[in-house]
């Protein structure tokens, strides 16, 4: 038996899975940008940037 899709779910799961992916680079990144020896701007400036999103994600999941 054949399970189809529907053409708009089939959509929004592709974007939320380059989403994902995109993200997933973007963490790559980081950690490779938050290592002894970096900065200590570039990672007080990352940490306040995630710390702030924590932050704002914790909120969204509060209020639900």
């Amino acid at each position: 038996m054949k399970k189809y899709v529907p053409f708009t779910v089939s959509l929004e799961e592709n974007y939320d899975f380059k989403l994902i992916e995109d993200i997933n680079a973007k963490i790559k990144t980081l950690n490779h940008a938050s290592k002894f020896g970096t900065d200590t701007l570039k990672l007080q400036l990352i940490h306040k940037n995630i710390t702030n999103l924590l932050e704002v994600l914790n909120l969204i999941e509060a209020d639900r």
